[in-house]
């Protein structure tokens, strides 16, 4: 791999600085990603990648914001009365180009919204740019969300009840969005299960299957994600949950970002679902009695034993949003979160 870039930390007046090095020379071979779920670039499934030192890399589509710094004066969503002038006046604009951007942006900042969104989002290494084909095509390098899972199941949640939004170009503003989305909130772009008994892949659905499901197929689906038909299926969920939370709280404070098209990615690891869980004092009891403490403590346990693994992912469509909160995000949060608890109910 050639033009390679790390970041590097560089200490200012203004605290920790991330800048980005080009470095020479050959990182080593990489290949295909083996766990790929959804993912799409350019018109058709991108080819995501995995380098020697477990780092995967997305393809990154530069300037995907064509109109960067171009103000409109259209919009999809309600915001509050009393800064409806303001909002007329600044409307969504992208707050940057791409997704290599936006993750520079995050990490580099001392923003209370951009700290806590740090931990929410896959670690980021920088972008490095990969011949294919005698191309230089450049990728993001992020922190694999599947690593050291023996039997890693992920699914890929694309968030939004609409991904329109008034700065994508003409032909993206008439896309329709899918049944699913429209009835729950988020489409599944992609999913990866394995049987925890068996150790086979059962579930391989990529992204261009997953365009064609009903909103019915979707819910089926998740289901089998969550192995519905395993003692430890509430577990799993229960864990989902609370992670799902910890992004929907986030989302309630932040007054920065309007967030489309992104996703909420799921993992967890199947291997562990056999072997026998050593839970706290507090798993056993009423959990009415149970002290905050100990059920904390229980939850942090079950975390950690199946590892457990939401983050948010695709950022190549954020907007300002001026003060606003992002609704859309939200409420298709809240949507998913009840889905996972009627699993468990």
């Amino acid at each position: 791999m050639k033009g390679s870039h790390e970041c590097v930390p560089c200490f200012g007046k203004g605290g920790i600085v991330f800048i980005v090095l080009a470095l020479s020379g050959d990182m080593g071979d990489f290949q295909d990603y083996e766990h790929q779920v959804g993912g799409w670039h350019n018109g058709s499934a991108s080819h995501i990648l995995k380098d020697r030192k477990g780092h995967i890399l997305k393809p990154l589509k530069l300037n995907a914001n064509p109109t960067y710094e171009t103000p409109t004066t259209q919009k999809d969503f309600t915001f509050e009365e009393e800064s409806k002038e303001e909002n007329d006046k600044n409307e969504l604009v992208p707050v940057c180009r791409d997704e290599c951007q936006f993750y520079e942006r995050v990490k580099n900042s001392t923003h209370a919204d951009d700290v806590s969104l740090l931990p929410l989002m896959p670690m980021f290494y920088g972008c490095v740019d990969v011949d294919e084909d005698g191309k230089k095509k450049p990728h993001l390098v992020l922190e694999d969300l599947a690593a050291g899972m023996s039997l890693p199941c992920i699914t890929d949640l694309k968030v939004g009840y609409t991904n329109y939004y008034p700065c994508k170009e003409q032909k993206k503003k008439k896309t329709a969005p899918r049944a699913s989305q429209k009835e729950l909130g988020f489409c599944l772009t992609g999913m990866r299960v394995f049987d925890p008994e068996t150790g086979k892949l059962v579930v391989n659905l990529q992204a261009v299957e997953s365009k064609c499901l009903t909103t019915k197929e979707v819910l089926e689906k998740l289901s089998v994600f969550c192995q519905h038909k395993h003692p430890q299926s509430q577990i799993i969920c229960s864990n989902i949950i609370s992670n799902l939370k910890e992004i929907h709280k986030w989302f309630s404070k932040q007054r920065s970002y309007i967030v489309r098209t992104s996703s909420v990615l799921l993992a967890y690891d199947a291997s562990l679902m056999t072997k026998t869980l050593h839970l706290s004092p507090a798993a056993l009891s009423d959990p009415q009695v149970a002290s905050d403490s100990d059920k904390d403590s229980d939850q942090n346990e079950r975390k950690e034993a199946f590892k457990v693994k939401v983050k948010m992912i695709d950022f190549a469509h954020v907007l300002n949003a001026f003060g606003e909160k992002d609704d859309n995000y939200l409420s298709s949060l809240e949507s998913l979160i009840d889905i996972f608890s009627n699993r468990i109910s």
